[in-house]
């Protein structure tokens, strides 16, 4: 739901064959804008080209991890095979008869330690020129850890040098892939191609819900659809929690086959003492996890839906635990 063309240049990518743009890309966004979702699609394409996909968090000892996710799920493999034979005993003096049972010789495939070899040994099975492999590396930040994520980008430097037949996919918020993306050691996720996401047009929100409602037997008027549409402000996380809701409403009000503009209301509505220097280091970091956008000089605005109306709700009960906490006392 308006990502289409950056699904399209991911396929046109893939089917260009080893060296294309776009196979190798960072998808960045504030948290709940559908990173992780678009990893998912853009999985699917691959898998449906026949690519074998690995799917990772660039977390813990995620190398290793994507090493065993390489490896094939039969850990034997037949070496050699005798054949059994039958010779029959005769009566005759001086002819003996043998019988072989035959044999079978079973080795255990031996799994690689070596993320470059574990890719080079799948590729090697499949027809390069039809097929590939795909990893997706979610969650890049400062929790990665830089050891494994050099030593992953080493192996697919080397990959992509020797020109076999990989994509790549990072995703994870603006300011974290910039720390990776700066680091010294890491020269090539400079090249790669980044993919910001960014709210979704209330266009594509207001159709997705009337194909969502209709496939699920229900139906809603177009201010209804749009009510829905606006109240998500584009925001993806917001999409799934205003349709949940109001279709939630629409069972509890007995509408078995449509949604009402009462279901979708009621479906919605369901729903510091610092200094100056201490309040632009928050400033600083709540603009590069894109929760607020400078504005003008000295003013910022949200940029994540109703965190503005979520904050001015509860400053009063944030405010009264610290009153409590101040006189010793506790919040029952």
């Amino acid at each position: 739901m308006g990502r289409k063309q950056y699904i399209e240049d991911f396929q046109f990518a893939i089917e260009d064959g080893s060296g294309a743009p776009g196979r190798l890309s960072f998808i960045t966004g504030a948290r709940g804008v559908g990173k992780t979702v678009m990893l998912n699609a853009l999985s699917d394409v691959a898998r449906s080209l026949q690519w074998n996909v690995v799917n990772a968090t660039a977390e813990g000892d995620f190398v290793p991890e994507i090493i065993k996710l390489l490896q094939p799920k039969q850990n034997t493999h037949v070496v050699s095979y005798t054949l059994p034979s039958v010779a029959l005993e005769s009566p005759l003096p001086g002819i003996q008869t043998n019988i072989g049972l035959g044999g079978v010789q079973i080795e255990r495939n031996q799994g690689s330690t070596d993320l470059r070899q574990a890719i080079g040994r799948v590729l090697d099975a499949m027809d390069e020129s039809q097929q590939g492999v795909l990893i997706t590396l979610d969650e890049v930040g400062e929790g990665t850890p830089l050891p494994q994520l050099r030593s992953f980008a080493m192996a697919i430097q080397h990959l992509i040098e020797e020109k076999r037949n990989i994509a790549v996919i990072f995703a994870g918020v603006p300011h974290m892939v910039d720390d990776v993306v700066n680091d010294s050691v890491l020269t090539f996720p400079r090249r790669a191609e980044r993919y910001q996401l960014q709210d979704v047009p209330i266009e594509d929100v207001r159709e997705a819900f009337e194909t969502t409602l209709s496939a699920g037997g229900k139906n809603a008027s177009y201010d209804v659809l749009n009510a829905l549409a606006r109240a998500t402000h584009g925001y993806p996380f917001m999409i799934q929690l205003v349709g949940y809701w109001a279709w939630r409403q629409s069972v509890v009000n007995g509408h078995e086959d449509f949604i009402s503009m009462e279901d979708c209301e009621s479906g919605i509505a369901k729903r510091l003492g610092k200094t100056p220097q201490y309040a632009n280091v928050y400033r600083d970091r709540l603009i590069r996890e894109d929760y607020i956008t400078a504005t003008d000089y000295g003013k910022v605005d949200f940029k994540m839906p109703y965190l503005r109306e979520f904050l001015q709700s509860h400053a009063a009960m944030y405010q009264m635990s610290r009153n409590i906490e101040d006189s010793g006392r506790t919040l029952n």
